[in-house]
């Protein structure tokens, strides 16, 4: 031990700077952001349910479900179910559980999947012209939703951020 005052003190952790690592906060913030998410996906397949039995005008029908109503149904309960898993998923990765990061990667092949399915469905069986407005736009929104899903699925399956679960 030294007693010089002019020297800075040492410490005595055994080991280099380097075996210190500090905890990633990327599995609390994507378990936030998916947390958001879910509540707002829940909040809306409720209005989804009340306006489906509450409104009886077919014309006013017709224009919110444009696809149809089995599709919307079925969409719904498959929604419904991956939202909740979400959910889930995202209290697990805010308490940095590898769970939800295993579970999260189970959940991306599904959307990608699922996504796929409802962009062929809406392009092949509902549209007439893939240069409408509503092509345009389910095109582009499912393949930003894909990039994003991509972008999400890298940053939690870094190495590090891999080995800050537990």
């Amino acid at each position: 031990m030294n007693n010089n005052p002019y020297e800075p003190p040492q410490s005595n952790v055994s080991g280099s700077a380097g075996d210190l690592s500090i905890r990633p906060k990327s599995p609390k913030v994507i378990g936030i952001i998916l947390l958001i998410f879910s509540i707002l996906g829940l909040l809306s397949m409720a209005s989804l349910i009340f306006s489906m039995f509450a409104i009886t005008d077919e014309t006013l029908k017709a224009s919110m479900f444009p696809y149809g109503e089995t599709y919307s149904l079925v969409t719904f309960v498959i929604g419904a179910i991956s939202t909740l898993f979400a959910f889930y998923i995202s209290i697990l990765l805010i308490k940095y559980k590898d769970k939800g990061r295993r579970f999260f990667n189970y959940l991306m092949i599904y959307s990608v999947i699922s996504s796929i399915i409802s962009l062929g469905y809406i392009l092949f069986f509902v549209l007439d012209d893939f240069t409408s407005s509503i092509a345009i736009s389910a095109i582009t929104s499912t393949a930003l939703g894909l990039a994003l899903y991509f972008v999400i699925w890298y940053i939690i399956n870094k190495p590090k951020v891999k080995a800050s679960l537990h």
